[in-house]
């Protein structure tokens, strides 16, 4: 389907564009619709061949997410193979849009009351801004809470423009009238998706940008609010969680096709709020976004993306990272306010067997000016790294509070590597166990076989007070795998740790 439904044959969004390009290559003739249920074989068949054996193609688009899943580093000049910071910033730019606007009240009857459903007001609102040439703008007026019983699909050269004090209140999947387990194929049917770096079928995140370019959700501040009820999801059910991982191949389980991987209301994994899946050009700015069931904002296998002045409220909810961009290349998270119930920040490119057959890595993003404050980590890469990690600026942010200020972390089951990262000017206070930490034995696995590699860390300027409660903190800790995988080629300069010990109220011990 167009949209990436798991619907009839459970296949894939793109097989059967891939398929019928098969097809035409050979000159065979298109199947009749009678030969449906072949078709569907061919569909998986293909699936799984053309998943592992693409080759990287720097000339990729996000469209082409299953066809070519790598992409080459673009050189600025013979001694580097990275991208500068400069040439990042001018390539990164929020999307236009013609100057076309639709008031989701007045042109579609939105109520606004808080109790009304507008989902169907919204959804039509943006099909008419997606017909726009050039793009259009769904003005949501001020002072008004919109209550949506299900997901919102954004499509491309569409704007949602929050006005002051707008609310959008999603429904929570038992709510009475939600239609995240039934009201038709675009509320219920399971789509494609990821969660925790394997893809799956699943729940549709709550807000998603799907094959989507120019594409936008801003407000007016910290007064436009979109709120998830995340408080009303159930939490990540641990066997369900295992038997995807098991699916998507983490040690010793080999990888199970995409079609298997249906699990939607037959399981708990709850969705991510703001996903741009396979999108370009993506905007989420100047708003607060707060009780998200899962991850917070999750650009997967996108391009050119803004994330800018954001106020992220998820102490509610477990596992609510605030900002994941994954398998994702320039990327911006600015200047946003992350009060978290797991990570602010964690880079991501794919888990396990899954991310190393895609091998998409996310790269050339740039993290700076944000203020942290979690139940968990501040700004992280990883775990889930399988498709490599490259080319990431942490410049200018503050941690008020956190496990780890600065954690890159990963573990044998997940392979590939991290590598040439930049950090400059942090301050980190309550922080309760390491202030930089390294470690390649993430949650404990020591048999996978696929250690990753450490490599060309910069971290400069960097001064970080300690939980003064917490015994035996560190200003730098590391774990690597051997001889052959160690944390290699790091530069640690101007770190101030201080940590004041709860007997000793006179003297700092940095």
């Amino acid at each position: 389907t167009n949209d990436g439904r798991a619907g009839l044959c459970a296949s894939a969004a793109s097989c059967v564009a891939m398929v019928r390009a098969v097809l035409r290559q050979s000159r065979s003739p298109r199947p009749r619709t009678s030969n449906a249920g072949a078709v569907c074989c061919c569909v998986v068949l293909l699936f799984n061949v053309v998943v592992a054996s693409s080759t990287p193609d720097a000339s990729a688009s996000p469209r082409d997410y299953h066809h070519h899943p790598a992409e080459k580093p673009t050189a600025t000049d013979a001694s580097s193979p990275y991208d500068s910071l400069e040439r990042i910033l001018r390539r990164i730019a929020p999307p236009t849009f013609s100057a076309t606007s639709f008031d989701v009240v007045a042109d579609f009857g939105a109520m606004g009351d808080n109790a009304t459903d507008d989902l169907p007001a919204f959804r039509n609102a943006v099909a008419a801004a997606n017909a726009v040439p050039g793009g259009a703008t769904v003005e949501v007026p001020a002072n008004r809470t919109y209550y949506l019983a299900g997901p919102l699909a954004l499509l491309s050269n569409t704007r949602l423009r929050l006005g002051e004090q707008s609310t959008l209140r999603w429904a929570g999947p038992n709510d009475v009238g939600a239609r995240w387990r039934s009201g038709g194929p675009d509320d219920a049917y399971p789509v494609l998706t990821k969660f925790e770096g394997t893809a799956v079928f699943n729940f549709s995140p709550l807000l998603r940008m799907y094959e989507a370019s120019n594409v936008s959700v801003v407000g007016a501040g910290a007064s436009s609010v979109l709120d998830g009820a995340g408080s009303k999801w159930f939490s990540k059910n641990s066997a369900d969680a295992d038997r995807l991982r098991a699916m998507g191949g983490n040690a010793p389980n080999a990888t199970q096709p995409l079609y298997e991987r249906v699990f939607g209301a037959a399981a708990e994994l709850p969705p991510a709020f703001v996903e741009a899946f396979a999108a370009e050009n993506v905007q989420v700015e100047n708003l607060t976004i707060r009780e998200s069931p899962f991850w917070t904002v999750h650009p997967v296998a996108s391009r050119n993306v803004v994330v800018r002045g954001l106020t992220v409220e998820t102490t509610s909810t477990k596992n609510s990272d605030g900002c994941d961009p994954e398998g994702s290349v320039d990327v911006l998270i600015e200047a946003n306010t992350f009060t978290t119930g797991d990570d602010c920040v964690a880079i991501k490119a794919g888990r396990d067997a899954d991310g190393r057959q895609l091998g998409r890595p996310t790269r050339n993003v740039v993290v700076r000016d944000n203020v942290c404050t979690s139940t968990a980590n501040g700004f992280c890469v990883g775990s889930e790294v399988s498709g490599g990690v490259e080319n990431v600026f942490f410049l200018d942010n503050v941690v008020s509070k956190a496990e780890n200020a600065v954690y890159f972390k990963s573990n044998v089951d997940r392979g590939s590597w991290v590598r040439h990262v930049t950090l400059r000017n942090l301050t980190a206070t309550n922080v309760e166990k390491n202030c930089v930490d390294f470690t390649n034995d993430y949650g404990g696995v020591t048999t996978g076989g696929f250690p990753t590699q450490f490599t060309d860390f910069d971290l400069r300027e960097i001064t970080c007070a300690m939980d003064a409660t917490i015994d035996n903190p560190k200003a730098i800790k590391a774990d690597g795998v051997d001889d052959d995988h160690p944390v290699a080629d790091v530069t640690i300069q101007d770190l101030v740790f201080t940590y004041s010990s709860a007997d000793d109220d006179d003297d700092d011990d940095d």
